[in-house]
C-alpha cells in the first residue's frame, strides 16, 4: 500500500502543472470548515488563503500546523504569522511545505513561502472593503536516483491578489486569485504553476455559529465546492464539520482557545487514500478582545 501511494505521488509530480504545490489547508480550523476559508475572517495563516483578509486582522500572532496525509510516507507542514501595522492594515507570512519519503529518505520536497499585505479601502459600521496582495516563492527538489542522476531543483515566483468585504459584522465575502502572473517552474523542461480562483463567504446567523461556503477552480482541474459550519457551545470550545468535492471529503474538527493560545484538530476522510489528520497550535494577542484571541 505504501509503495502504491508513493508511486501515486510521483505520478502527480510529473503530471499536469496543477498537480504540484497542492498543499493541505494551512490550519486545522480551515480544514474543519471543509477548506471553505477564503470568506472567513483572517487568522495567522491568511497569507496562504486570502491576503485581503489581513485588512481585518488586529494584534499579532503565529500558528504552526502539521498534517499527516494518507500515509506516514507523506508530510505536510505550515507556519504562518501576522502583524498589525500602525497604519495601512496588516502584513503576514506563511511557509507551506510538503515532502514524500521512502524508507526514511526524502524523495521530493515542495515549498511555498508567501509574504502578504492587506488593507481597508473603506471601513465603517455598516460595511468594510479591503484589498490584498502577496508574493509566493515556490521551490521544488528531487532526490538523486540510485544511478546517481540528480534531477536538481527549481523555483518560481507567483503573485497573488485578493478582495475582502465585511458587512454588519455578520457577513464576510472573499475573493482570491493565486499565480496571476502565470509563473513557470523548471529548467530544461518547464510547466506553468496552477492558477487558482476562489470565491467564498461566511455568515454568522448567531453569535455562537459560523457557516462558510466556497467555490474554487485551479487550472487543469474541475470546479470544487466547499462548505462548513462551526458551533461554539462554550467561549473556549469550537466544534466543526465540513464537506468538499473533487474528491468528496468529509471533515470534522475541534478547537480550543484560552488566553490567546489556540489548539485545533481536524480529521479529513478520503474513501480511497485514507484519512488525513491536522493539528495546529498557535498564539494570538488581540488588544480589541482584551488580549485574547478571537474564537
Amino acid at each position: 500500500m505504501r509503495i502504491a501511494i508513493i508511486c501515486l505521488a510521483l505520478a502527480l509530480l510529473i503530471g499536469p502543472a496543477s498537480a504540484s504545490f497542492q498543499f493541505e489547508e494551512p490550519t486545522a480550523r480551515n480544514a474543519g470548515f471543509g477548506g471553505a476559508a477564503v470568506g472567513l475572517p483572517a487568522d495567522a495563516a491568511a497569507p496562504a488563503v486570502n491576503p485581503a483578509a489581513l485588512a481585518g486582522w488586529t494584534g499579532y500572532g503565529a500558528v504552526f500546523n502539521y498534517a499527516q496525509p494518507y500515509d506516514p510516507s507523506f508530510m505536510d507542514f505550515d507556519f504562518g504569522g501576522a502583524f498589525q501595522l500602525p497604519v495601512a492594515g496588516s502584513v503576514g507570512f506563511s511557509w507551506q511545505g510538503f515532502g514524500t519519503f521512502l524508507n526514511g529518505n526524502m524523495l521530493t520536497a515542495e515549498n511555498r513561502i508567501t509574504l502578504a499585505h492587506g488593507f481597508w479601502l473603506r471601513s465603517d459600521q455598516s460595511m468594510s472593503f479591503g484589498l490584498g496582495y502577496g508574493f509566493s516563492l515556490h521551490t521544488e527538489s528531487f532526490a538523486k536516483s540510485k544511478t546517481g542522476i540528480d534531477p536538481g531543483s527549481a523555483m518560481a515566483l507567483g503573485i497573488n491578489l485578493g478582495a475582502y468585504a465585511r458587512i454588519w459584522d455578520r457577513i464576510n465575502v472573499g475573493l482570491a486569485v493565486n499565480n496571476v502572473n502565470y509563473p513557470s517552474i523548471g529548467k530544461d523542461q518547464t510547466y506553468e504553476l496552477g492558477r487558482m480562483l476562489a470565491f467564498g463567504m461566511s455568515y454568522d446567523p448567531y453569535d455562537m455559529i459560523t457557516t462558510s461556503f466556497q467555490v474554487d477552480k485551479t487550472m487543469g482541474t474541475d470546479v470544487r465546492y466547499r462548505m462548513g459550519l462551526e458551533a461554539r457551545p462554550h467561549p473556549i470550545v469550537a466544534i466543526r464539520v465540513g464537506l468538499s468535492t473533487e474528491p468528496v471529503r468529509f471533515t470534522t474538527g475541534l478547537g480550543l482557545t484560552w488566553q490567546g493560545i489556540l489548539i485545533d484538530y481536524a480529521y479529513k476522510y478520503h474513501s480511497y487514500l485514507g484519512p488525513t489528520h491536522l493539528l495546529t497550535v498557535g498564539y494570538r494577542f488581540d488588544p480589541t478582545f482584551g488580549g485574547s484571541a478571537r474564537p
